[in-house]
């Protein structure tokens, strides 16, 4: 439609209503969507957290935090995906790598860069011609966030089987008499679990 218009072919007014209440309807849905998504993905970002850090104490950034860095300025650029490396090597064991974190990342910003352009020049289009860049870019977008969507899922789950696999073999080490270590629940200091009391804080262990 916007290449008749920057042909000069006459288009009924009829025919730009009907298509608006089609965009904003998808719009909408789109966005309803992309909220839904954020909001289990980060309840799992928080909760995959606070299962790292059951497993290690080399996790830096706490469960609230690695949700909290994906709303601050300049540092959402970085500080997610160190805390998804971290949370990744905490639940990993021998020979997983950390390929698909970094495959993720790279998705998410080239999407949110591509994104950024695109709102940007939709905003200040004055011209047919500029709404027409602005929509390209979109339609560029869409399989760099297929490949993003696709590598969310596949982060979730390989991530969620990992801490699965960590939680029952500490269980089974445990109950084998083979692993006395945990944390306080009052200082979070390493403990050994064959005492009754914190050494640190003094807190009553059984």
């Amino acid at each position: 439609m916007l290449r008749d218009i920057s042909n000069g072919v006459e288009v009924p007014d009829s025919v730009l209503e009907a298509n608006d209440l089609r965009i904003g309807i998808v719009a909408f849905a789109y966005l309803a969507l992309v909220l839904v998504s954020l909001v289990v993905f980060l309840v799992w970002v928080h909760r995959t957290a606070q299962n790292a850090h059951s497993f290690s104490k080399k996790v830096e950034h706490s469960p609230g935090w690695c949700v909290g860095w994906f709303f601050i300025p300049i540092m959402n650029l970085f500080r997610p995906f160190q805390a998804m490396k971290q949370v990744w090597e905490a639940s990993a064991t021998s020979g997983q790598t950390s390929g698909i974190v970094n495959a993720w990342w790279t998705f998410y910003i080239i999407s949110g860069i591509i994104a950024q352009f695109s709102m940007r020049i939709g905003a200040r289009a004055e011209s047919v011609e500029e709404l027409m860049n602005s929509d390209l870019l979109d339609l560029v977008i869409s399989p760099v966030d297929f490949v993003l969507c696709i590598l969310t899922i596949l982060l979730i789950r390989k991530l969620s089987v990992m801490q699965s696999q960590k939680n029952r073999s500490l269980h089974e080490e445990n109950a084998d008499g083979n692993f006395l270590s945990d944390n306080c629940p009052k200082c979070g200091e390493e403990v050994d679990r064959s005492q009754s009391i914190c050494q640190m804080c003094g807190a009553d262990l059984d």
